[in-house]
């Protein structure tokens, strides 16, 4: 029988699966936000349905909007155009620039680094002026953004930075010397952490807290039985259905387009935002995502770990191939090429190896790791607590391949039963719903668009499952 090995799969246990079926509980949504701002150190947090809507809301008040912008039904339709932009990096997912156009601000799109494909500091600072009124620094992959290098050199204080960690949920960017700042989080199903779909702010100012607050409470609306069958039935289907067999069937209905209609709006097409962008977060989502926060050591020291294996397989395997870097600089890489009849392998016995001699490696990157955790737990519900010397949380792995064709690598991954995903496979400023917004060349962007594809990366996969990847990965890249 057929299997697929999905590109990213949430961590639900029975836990889970208990804890949202404890209908009648009340209460669970502040405690939830609580509970996730002591996470992430921050004074305040509040939950939304989308990281997006977080966005969009947080500009809402930033522009004056706040609580007295008319009614909840203008305030959903309203989409007033002016001419004020918030820098947005060029390199990072649509509904953060939808978002952008959607609350009536322009996105002033930014390069990337080519080693963190995080936005260029300069070039956020050089494009800053008077109609700047926002920065959406983002930590892509998970590769965490010096901040200091940004904030400490604006040339005005009256900036809403709004820290993208979706894709990386640290504590949140303090700096004592400037107080506009928020950090947005994603719980979506490709998550470290899900509440299947969802979204958080947390920040230690006190105002921008109560403002939100207010805005949200008066213009958001309670879900309604539709979008709860939705929800608790991507939470069904992830739990019950990702399996490797389960999982290759859905990939087909998927193909087939029979799941259309469940499957989240990121629309490459038209600016828009979910139907259910204003809708408030569950209280099961509550129950689920403490659950989550629970788990929170084991899913980010697996996942570590993993990143760490792929990591140490691929970072001398060829120059060409550029993988996610663990605090090393990219001038130290060799020079063999991958390409030419008269370029030479590093080592062929990291073409020719076996199965098994990965398994042993992947165990020898596991128990050295147990040497060096990312966080460390303490208390009771596992509260976890960061160390200062982390460099990346491990999101999607990102592997960059120059000048080879990415989508015809995650073809011929999908043939030996693996889905090798690709979180952004284009640059914001070339998608032409997008187009009136470029005012220049985007090559970084460009660059890490075409050449990326992302290994799968959560708690479910096995030593085999990491080993047959890198296997595959190896020997697709040496018939091509």
């Amino acid at each position: 029988m057929m299997k697929l090995i999905s590109k990213n799969r949430p961590y639900f246990n029975r836990r889970d699966l208990f804890a949202i079926l404890k209908f009648g509980q009340r209460g669970n949504i502040k405690r939830f936000e609580k509970r996730f701002a002591e996470f992430v150190n921050a004074k305040y947090a509040l939950s939304f349905p989308y990281a997006r809507s977080a966005i969009w809301a947080l500009l809402k008040i930033w522009e004056g909007a706040g609580s007295n912008y008319g009614s909840r039904t203008s305030i959903v339709k309203s989409d007033f155009t002016n001419k004020n932009e918030v820098i947005v990096s060029a390199y990072t997912c649509t509904v953060v620039a939808h978002a952008v156009i959607k609350a009536g601000f322009r996105p002033r799109f930014v390069d990337i680094e080519l080693d963190s494909y995080n936005p260029k500091t300069e070039e956020i600072l050089s494009v800053i002026s008077d109609k700047t009124k926002a920065i959406i620094p983002v930590h892509t992959f998970g590769n965490v953004m010096d901040l200091d290098k940004i904030v400490n050199n604006l040339p005005r204080k009256d900036i809403l930075i709004i820290e993208d960690s979706a894709l990386c949920p640290k504590p949140i960017y303090k700096n004592t010397g400037y107080p506009n700042m928020v950090s947005i989080y994603s719980l979506g199903h490709t998550k470290h952490f899900s509440t299947v779909e969802g979204g958080m702010v947390a920040t230690d100012n006190e105002e921008i807290y109560k403002k939100l607050l207010e805005f949200r409470n008066k213009n958001f609306r309670k879900a309604d039985l539709f979008l709860h069958f939705k929800n608790f039935l991507h939470f069904f289907i992830r739990y019950f259905i990702f399996g490797k067999t389960g999982y290759y069937f859905l990939d087909a209905l998927k193909n087939l387009k029979m799941l259309e209609k469940f499957y989240d709006e990121r629309s490459m097409n038209e600016i828009s935002l979910p139907k259910d962008f204003n809708v408030l977060f569950s209280e099961w989502q509550a129950r689920l995502g403490l659950n989550q926060l629970g788990k929170a050591s084991e899913i980010l020291e697996k996942r570590r770990k993993i990143a760490e294996f792929y990591y140490n397989e691929l970072k001398d395997f060829h120059s060409d191939v550029i993988s996610q870097p663990i605090g090393e600089r990219r001038s130290d890489r060799p020079t063999t090429s991958l390409r030419g009849s008269e370029a030479q392998p590093l080592s062929q016995k990291g073409l020719d190896e076996a199965t098994e001699a990965i398994l042993q490696k992947r165990r020898e990157v596991e128990i050295a790791s147990r040497h060096a955790p990312l966080c460390s737990a303490r208390g009771r519900n596992d509260e976890i607590k960061f160390l200062d010397s982390f460099n990346s949380l491990w999101s999607h792995y990102p592997v960059r391949i120059i000048g080879r064709d990415a989508k015809l690598i995650r073809e011929k991954m999908k043939q030996k039963g693996i889905e090798a995903g690709v979180t952004f496979d284009y640059s914001l400023p070339e998608l032409p719903v997008f187009r009136e917004y470029r005012d220049r060349e985007f090559p970084n962007s460009k660059k890490a668009a075409s050449e990326m594809i992302n290994l799968p990366n959560y708690l479910s996969l096995s030593d085999k499952d990491t080993a047959h990847i890198i296997k595959s990965l190896k020997d697709i890249l040496k018939s091509i």
